[in-house]
């Protein structure tokens, strides 16, 4: 016999109503009992026509049941109202089995109405809720159990099975959670190893509900040797009278997100380091003439460098500036190389532009702040340049008023590196921080220039002022002494003149006389005047130092 005419068979020893439609759930020929009962045409239970007749609540259940099934090509049973041609509904129970070709290809259905009792119902629509409810416990992503109020398993889902290494072939149905100690051990978040009476389990059958806030994190050794950190939440479970019946536990695999936590704050401590590090760097001098001076650019970036490689446990670390208008290259500070290595990458780099180590697109890429990563391996530099064999690079930009000013490079070696998203942002925000550093030691450099300029001309004026007091004094008294003697030989030739010009008249060498006596007076007038002009000049020189030192 066929397979439609076993089924046929078997549905029709129990149907009220039966029907047939095709694989993708278009009713093709009806039974008159539907009609009769629903007051339905049968033009119009034809194609979903049929579903008219259900209870409103249920129309979009059935068909979306039905067309589960016709995909997965699977018997179903459900059970829903249908509406008798008085106006009132009334539960069945609708069995649906698939017919098949010969190549498994579905045909058709064969569907079997029967009518139910109110208990019956409730048993169908119970047993489907049941079924619901297994189906969502086995969906769930994170790991659910149910014990007994004895610690008993009673449920595991599928997550839970697999984020606890249990196999389908090991059943731990019915087993007490004591019995997990010789498979599990548990720790806190410092690693301490945790009694059984402090595991999460053992605390929701005392009573404890932890979750939200209150839920606890645990490190879980499994069987296999693997750590892995869950977060565990869970609470007892009460019957109507109040009575505990059992506790829920429910638990995921948090390691991903602790790790990004832990990345987190670890990028933050090693930047604070950095930053501590960095404070105590001599960069500024109050004074650049006192003891502390202000040290070489090349100093702060060996410096710099090797702070930075201590915190981040690279095998080198470089600093290089760069010309925003050529691109060309010097080197700042380099940590992690033997001298001699040091030698050769200062001296590669001395010579080179950033497009002798990367292409114009990986350029943009840095004036775009962002960070790259290299394989030297599988993308060598544009030119061939030492790598100290060092396969793995990390390029972060520094980037002043938009221009590309600086490179800070990290080398590292192992071949699983990857970096993650923190680290990234890291050596970003260290690479800013360097260039802050830069600028501040180049703008003291500016400062102590310009101090020590300031410091040597107020010296300059120091010492002239001094020089030109000493010389004052000096010019002055000898002057003086000029002066008055160049004085008194004129009051002394005048007073000559005075008393013996009547008794010279008579002479016949008047003449000669007064002319040799003229010739002297003139010569002391003339000496007169110019030490008047010298005081003045010595005067003024020392208003116009008065005046500049004020």
């Amino acid at each position: 016999m066929s397979k439609r005419g076993v089924s046929l068979e078997a549905l029709d020893a129990e149907a009220q109503f039966i029907w047939t439609a095709s694989g993708d759930g278009i009713v093709g020929k009806s039974a008159c009992l539907w009609c009769a009962y629903t007051g339905q045409q049968e033009e119009e239970t034809q194609a979903w026509g049929w579903t008219e007749a259900l209870h409103p609540d249920d129309r979009e259940r059935v068909r979306q049941l039905w067309l589960q099934a016709a995909e997965q090509k699977r018997f179903y049973e459900t059970c829903y109202r249908v509406r008798h041609y008085a106006g009132e509904y009334r539960a069945f129970i609708m069995r649906c089995m698939p017919i098949l070709n010969d190549d498994s290809t579905l045909r058709e259905w064969v569907s079997q109405f029967a009518f139910t009792t109110t208990e019956q119902r409730e048993t169908q629509e119970a047993a489907e809720l049941a079924g619901q409810l297994k189906a969502v416990f086995e969906a769930m992503t994170d790991g659910v159990t149910f014990r007994d109020v004895n610690g008993n398993l009673l449920l595991i889902n599928a997550a839970a099975r697999r984020l606890l290494e249990l196999g389908s072939e090991i059943d731990v149905t019915g087993e007490p959670y004591q019995n997990l100690s010789s498979l599990y051990r548990v720790y806190d978040e410092h690693k301490q190893l945790l009694s059984i009476e402090q595991w999460p389990v053992s605390r929701f059958l005392h009573g404890e509900v932890l979750s939200g806030e209150q839920a606890v994190d645990a490190i879980v050794r499994m069987p296999s040797g693997r750590e892995v950190e869950y977060g565990f939440s869970g609470a007892p479970v009460y019957d109507r009278g109040g009575h505990m019946v059992g506790s829920v536990c429910v638990f995921h695999d948090i390691s991903e997100s602790r790790q990004r936590e832990r990345s987190v704050q670890q990028a933050f401590n090693a930047l604070l380091t950095i930053m501590e590090e960095v404070a105590r760097l001599p960069i500024q001098a109050d004074e650049p003439t006192e003891a502390m001076p202000v040290p070489l650019l090349h100093t702060i970036g060996n410096t710099l460098t090797g702070i930075i490689r201590q915190v981040l446990q690279c095998y080198y670390v470089a600093c290089c500036s760069i010309e925003p208008q050529t691109g060309k290259y010097h080197l700042v500070g380099v940590s992690g190389l033997m001298a001699e290595e040091e030698s050769i990458y200062r001296q590669e780099v001395e010579q080179s532009t950033i497009f002798d180590y990367l292409e114009a697109e990986d350029v943009a890429h840095l004036r775009a702040n962002e960070v790259l990563l290299r394989d030297l391996v599988t993308r060598p530099y544009v030119q061939q340049h030492t790598d100290f064999g060092i396969r793995y690079r990390m390029m972060a930009p520094m980037l002043l008023d938009g221009q590309l000013v600086g490179l800070l490079t990290i080398a590292q070696v192992g071949a699983d590196l990857t970096y993650t998203p923190e680290e990234i942002a890291l050596v970003k925000a260290i690479a800013k921080l360097i260039l802050q550093i830069i600028e501040r030691v180049r703008l003291t450099k500016e400062w102590t220039a310009a101090r020590a300029n300031e410091l040597a001309l107020g010296e300059a004026n120091r010492r002239f002022d001094a020089f030109l007091s000493i010389a004052s004094h000096e010019l002055r008294t000898p002057l003086t002494t000029i002066k008055g003697n160049v004085q008194l030989a004129l009051r002394r030739m005048e007073t000559l003149k005075s008393q013996y010009t009547q008794q010279l008249a008579s002479l016949d060498s008047y003449e000669q006389i007064m002319r040799a006596l003229e010739r002297v007076h003139l010569p002391l007038m003339h000496a007169a005047h110019r030490t008047r002009v010298q005081e003045r000049m010595i005067s003024d020189l020392l208003d116009a130092s008065r005046i500049r030192a004020n």
